[in-house]
């Protein structure tokens, strides 16, 4: 009898196995016909930017997909750089492919826009792939975004040795410091102290001031110094384009 209840066990389990099997299968299929990005059953990574530049697709789905998959890389850079920043090492070495994902991304929405409205045929497609300044411009302010992270890489490990000496200071003091009870302080000594701390809190508050107007224009100073290499170099591949034309 116990062997007959096992016997059935196994093989309604089996059918049940087979059946969610089925079921899984089905529900699979379907989503593999709705995912465009799914071929021969597999996730297709996004394509890397000499691929894209040889991409002629003209559907506005696909386009669509892979920006968003070029989009969800550049994040997933970002994030690695900002560890590696964190942690004390050097995210330079990851500009280049963060350039690349970027020239990627600035095709696909040229792109896309060209798809949604439809230019005369008399701008080629080799023109409408050609590099922008735009492009350029980004390649500048992502070296700065970088050279910022490195300065505030660098500015935390500043703030971490003064921290230590403040510390070590402090500790210095505390065992310098004689056991016998302080003279209570004078009115007047009380006075000057409040009137000191007061003068001081004026000037901290005018650095403070003038620190965040320093701030602004080096700023300002940066993202101009960016546009203008960004011209630059624009121009310098113009040149380059025009005299291998002839």
């Amino acid at each position: 009898m116990a062997l007959v209840d096992n016997v059935l066990f196994f093989w309604v389990s089996q059918a049940t196995f087979l059946n969610a099997s089925s079921l899984l299968h089905k529900i699979l299929s379907k989503q593999q016909q709705k995912k465009i990005s799914l071929g021969n059953g597999g996730y297709v990574p996004p394509k890397s930017p000499t691929e894209v530049e040889a991409w002629l697709c003209e559907d506005k789905p696909m386009i669509e997909e892979e920006l968003n998959k070029q989009n969800n890389l550049l994040a997933q850079l970002h994030r690695k750089a900002t560890a590696i920043t964190d942690a004390g090492g050097d995210a330079t070495c990851l500009d280049s492919q963060l350039w690349g994902v970027q020239t990627a991304i600035t095709a696909l929405k040229r792109r896309m826009k060209a798809v949604a409205e439809p230019t005369p045929s008399s701008t080629s497609p080799s023109t409408s792939d050609r590099p922008c300044v735009e492009m350029f411009e980004e390649k500048q302010l992502m070296a700065v975004q970088s050279m910022l992270r490195q300065d505030i890489l660098d500015e935390k490990r500043r703030i971490a040795r003064l921290c230590w000496k403040l510390r070590s200071a402090n500790g210095v003091c505390v065992h310098e410091v004689p056991c016998s009870t302080p003279a209570p302080f004078s009115p007047s000594h009380r006075a000057k102290d409040e009137d000191s701390e007061e003068v001081w809190r004026e000037r901290c508050e005018l650095e403070e001031a003038a620190r965040a107007a320093l701030i602004a224009e080096i700023v300002r100073l940066r993202n101009d110094c960016a546009n203008l290499r960004a011209k630059i170099e624009y121009c310098g591949q113009q040149q380059v384009s025009a005299s291998t034309r002839f």
